[in-house]
């Protein structure tokens, strides 16, 4: 603290906007890597909505195209529980 009223009042005010400029490149760093999460959220959500209309059909998704990536469907089903 001693060393803060060292410095001249445009030394603080520098050190002060230094901070608030930090602050922000922080907060634009915490929102770009949010909006990812929950790009990748979306895909997830979407992918798995796919899924489990493919298992609650199985026969009818036999005589079409799979909607989803055979290798979800089954990290899908490895994720439900044993029947």
């Amino acid at each position: 603290m001693s060393e803060w009223s060292d410095l001249t009042e445009e030394e603080q005010r520098f050190a002060q906007a230094h901070l608030l400029y930090l602050n922000l490149q922080g907060q634009a760093a915490t929102v770009a890597g949010l909006r990812q999460v929950r790009d990748v959220l979306e895909e997830i959500a979407e992918a798995f909505a796919a899924a489990i209309e493919w298992i609650d059909r199985p026969e009818e998704a036999v005589n079409e195209e799979a909607p989803v990536e055979p290798e979800v469907v089954e990290q899908v089903e490895e994720m439900l529980p044993a029947a």
